[in-house]
């Protein structure tokens, strides 16, 4: 299995690498709570993969992975798109910013639905090397693709 760091790392670059490695665990659940509700009210039989698929799979069992991967498979049916923009807010505040597109095939007047959620990120919760490039004016936004991470991520396991 591909350590997530490297994985990370040659895909979005050394900085944003580190900081979604540092908030990897965190941002899993936020994915996970961010579509949680939608998926409850509209595809109600895929909640619980939705609650499986985003699972931090360090360190676990290989039956777990391939329960996740699974419930993953079952889950992109579904989930077309999904990213997390860390954005700095007009206060200097920071917050990830998840962004979803879900088929709906419930409603075929509106058969994409967007899904836009938002979660603060307190300046001293940023690793060291993010803060050193906020200082600097180095990253004013920085985004990661959820899914194409999730998917590379769940190809190299078990």
């Amino acid at each position: 299995m591909i350590p997530l760091l490297l994985l990370l790392t040659g895909a979005v670059g050394a900085g944003l690498g580190a900081l979604a490695l540092y908030f990897w665990p965190s941002l899993m659940g936020w994915a996970r709570e961010h579509l949680l509700p939608w998926v409850e009210r509209v595809v109600p039989n895929l909640a619980n993969d939705v609650r499986v698929a985003f699972q931090n799979l360090d360190r676990v069992a290989v039956d777990v992975r391939r329960t996740v991967r699974s419930a993953w498979h079952r889950l992109r049916r579904v989930l077309l798109s999904e990213v997390a923009d860390f954005v700095q807010l007009v206060d200097d505040s920071w917050a990830v910013r998840i962004t979803s597109y879900l088929r709906n095939a419930e409603n075929a007047a509106k058969p994409v639905t967007k899904i836009v959620s938002e979660q603060p990120i307190g300046y001293d919760d940023l690793p060291d090397e993010i803060r050193v490039k906020v200082l600097t004016g180095g990253l004013r936004k920085a985004s990661l693709d959820i899914v194409e991470l999730r998917d590379r991520l769940l190809e190299e396991t078990l």
